[in-house]
């Protein structure tokens, strides 16, 4: 599963095999596709993002066909934070809620929970993923609580065995869904 634990749409995609929620989405090669996939499924706004990337890199919500345009003019074949190049886009759809990042390390795949943080998110420059606060929780309602066994449940499918792990989540109405995990440490504002 390794390969899952880089690339974000076999990420979603392992865990959603795994029975856990898990955000609808497709890889598209053209603005058309991710137009038609879009309005097909009730998704726009959407988001738009690389395959393979960190943070907030080439990361976009796109409210209308237009926008969707002027991501892939921008962004197709570019080359991501990370130096790979964009050959697909992932678009998925847009979670609304409450984003939290659960740190943990695992030994012999048992997962410990190290720290709970919540992001604070605001638009900046027409970007609408800049974090701007991250504030460490000390307790858990049964909400976070919920969100941790997904996060743990996260993990296992993805077959993180050893080491830390950052897994960020939107805290939805739905319940938990998983945004992506990063098999490494938390890198904070």
């Amino acid at each position: 599963t390794s390969e899952a634990r880089r690339d974000k749409f076999q990420m979603i995609e392992c865990i959603r095999a795994n029975g856990l929620n898990a955000v609808r989405q497709t890889v598209v090669g053209s603005p058309q596709e991710a137009i038609k996939w879009s309005l097909d499924n009730d998704a726009f706004p959407c988001v738009l993002k690389p395959r393979d990337s960190a943070g907030t890199d080439r990361v976009r919500l796109c409210a209308s066909p237009s926008e969707v345009e002027s991501y892939f003019a921008e962004h197709m074949h570019a080359m991501t934070m990370l130096n790979t190049p964009i050959e697909g886009v992932l678009v998925q759809e847009c979670l609304r809620g409450v984003e939290y990042v659960v740190d943990t390390v695992s030994c012999q795949g048992k997962h410990f929970v190290v720290a709970v943080w919540r992001y604070g998110k605001s638009e900046v420059n027409g970007s609408h993923f800049v974090y701007d606060t991250l504030r460490l929780l000390s307790g858990f309602s049964p909400r976070e609580m919920a969100l941790i066994d997904y996060v743990k449940s996260c993990l296992t499918a993805l077959g993180v065995q050893y080491g830390s792990a950052h897994t960020e989540v939107m805290l939805t109405d739905r319940g938990p869904y998983l945004v992506e995990v990063g098999a490494r440490m938390h890198g904070d504002i």
